[in-house]
């Protein structure tokens, strides 16, 4: 039995886990039977002395992931795994250097696309709207608006939607144009453009190959997506 730690959108102020609605869309992608432990982020994820962080997560993060006992965490990881657990779901490639190209951007969404997402979070006014929640992912943030600051990190999350847009050009996917898990590693994130109100409109394959991960099933089922999706519409972000 598969079961997934995750947050999911209901009565969760920040509307869910995307590093979790990574994990469950590439389960979703597979075709296995899996079960979703919902977590609330303070009274669950926070505690020192809580089952979740003692137990489960040390990090008090999802997603975390117990197959049949057996304990994985991070969501890189967790598409890894599942991706090679059921290697018929096509979520990596048959060849190495395909496998190599996919993996690529699953890093490249951790560490560059993060760096700057992270920055624009601790500066935007999404870190107000819980306080206690959102410092359940960012303990350290700036206690006041920073304008420049906050000009400084568009522009940083900008260009690296610039980098992804160059990358897709002519590429119905991320990598190797074929669809894989550097796809949903970035997807659920890019999707965060509406609660941070970014515009996709000048990120015209951007704003296509968002399009067409909304047409898969498994994305459909993502309750995290699906919202994300429909804040950018409703602010005409793409």
């Amino acid at each position: 039995m598969i079961k997934l730690y995750h947050v999911t959108p209901e009565g969760d102020p920040l509307h869910g886990s995307r590093e979790a609605a990574k994990a469950a869309i590439a389960l979703r992608e597979t075709g296995a039977d899996f079960e979703i432990e919902n977590m609330n982020r303070v009274k669950d994820m926070r505690p020192v002395d809580g089952h979740y962080k003692t137990k489960i997560n040390p990090m008090g993060t999802v997603p975390a992931l117990d197959h049949d006992g057996f304990m994985l965490l991070e969501s890189a990881a967790i598409m890894n795994y599942v991706a090679e657990l059921f290697p018929d779901s096509g979520l990596l490639p048959d060849t190495a250097q395909g496998r190599g190209k996919a993996r690529q951007w699953v890093m490249w969404e951790g560490t560059c696309y993060c760096l700057a997402l992270c920055n624009l979070c601790m500066l935007h006014p999404v870190k107000d709207v819980d306080a206690p929640a959102f410092e359940a992912i960012y303990p350290f943030r700036p206690d006041a608006n920073h304008e420049k600051e906050l000009e400084l990190a568009y522009e940083q999350f900008a260009h690296r939607h610039g980098v992804l847009e160059n990358n897709l050009k002519g590429n119905d996917y991320v990598a190797n144009n074929s669809y894989s898990i550097g796809d949903i590693a970035l997807g659920a994130h890019v999707a965060l453009a509406g609660l941070l109100d970014f515009d996709l409109r000048p990120f015209p394959n951007i704003c296509d190959w968002m399009k067409r991960l909304e047409q898969r099933p498994a994305w459909q089922q993502e309750g995290v997506f699906t919202g994300d999706m429909q804040m950018i519409r409703d602010k005409n972000l793409i």
